[in-house]
């Protein structure tokens, strides 16, 4: 697999085990951002209370970026306005056409 070929790994945590709609506006936010992005990201979504959340030292709905480019450490995001500006500067959007 080539550098190109490398999909940037992106998890995206929440608090699984409450209520959707104490998410669900954010979830849908941060995927309306990965859509032009779909080819080139591996998106996996995990639980903000969770072992691995607590590693990252994350207490709100966040995404940590795996590897981003240029970077030797994982960038976290809380927002979903910092994260298209991280997707804009790195990615070229996915061109979507309409048949």
């Amino acid at each position: 697999m080539t550098e190109e070929d490398k999909k940037l790994k992106v998890l995206v945590f929440v608090p699984i085990s409450t209520c959707g709609c104490s998410y669900t506006r954010f979830m849908d936010r941060i995927f309306a951002e990965f859509i032009p992005y779909s080819e080139k990201i591996d998106v996996e979504v995990k639980d903000i209370q969770g072992e691995e959340a607590q590693s990252y030292r994350l207490f709100n709905n966040s995404v940590v970026i795996l590897d981003p480019p240029n970077r030797d450490k994982p960038l976290i995001f809380s927002s979903f306005l910092e994260l298209r500006r991280f997707l804009e500067a790195n990615f070229p959007k996915k061109e979507l056409s309409v048949k």
